[in-house]
């Protein structure tokens, strides 16, 4: 998550607001997937996200939210490294959210389109040669219609992104009818 060092309201009213964010040089995720094309691999994609997932993991269990995560809010640097942009303090809303989100990045960064509006985006990555049939599986549960079949939490949507790109077994649990784990609100100071 990128580093805030301030943030207030200019005029006292609630309507011009500011944030003053470390300078990290890098590019948006949506600006990679149009200059990369054909070169964003399986491989890479599964590195950046679940990087991004990382990120969104943390930053929930900080209780902030992200809604909804998009493409120009994973900052991309030369190394390919990430940094998140916009969250809020928030914990109204479920993580299920952003695990959807996210898998939608990752269909965005291997298909070169936006994600389908109505899922199942598996069938869709499979049609793709370059993925193969485990980190479809990973993705597409991610996007699943259910948010009670959706991963619990972002960090092991990226986990198992990675473990499937890379051929381990690493497989999260989810449990049926059990709605996905919400963050905690920050412990007053």
């Amino acid at each position: 998550v990128i580093e805030v060092f301030d943030r207030g309201d200019l005029a006292g009213n609630d309507k011009e607001l500011f944030c003053v964010f470390a300078l990290v040089p890098g590019v948006t995720l949506d600006q990679l997937i149009l200059a990369e094309s054909r070169r964003f691999t399986p491989s890479r994609v599964a590195e950046i996200l679940s990087q991004a997932c990382r990120g969104v993991q943390a930053a929930h269990n900080a209780g902030l939210a992200h809604r909804p995560i998009e493409a120009a809010d994973v900052l991309v640097m030369k190394d390919d490294s990430v940094k998140i942009l916009r969250f809020l303090p928030d914990t109204q809303h479920s993580p299920a959210g952003n695990v959807y989100r996210l898998g939608a990045l990752a269909y965005e960064a291997l298909m070169l389109r936006p994600a389908p509006e109505d899922p199942p985006a598996r069938a869709l990555l499979i049609s793709n040669p370059d993925v193969s049939e485990s980190p479809a599986d990973v993705i597409g549960r991610a996007m699943d219609n259910n948010p009670l079949k959706r991963f619990e939490c972002a960090g092991d949507c990226g986990e198992d992104l990675l473990a499937a790109v890379r051929g381990s077994a690493r497989i999260s649990s989810v449990h049926e009818g059990q709605a996905p784990k919400t963050p905690k609100p920050p412990a007053p100071r």
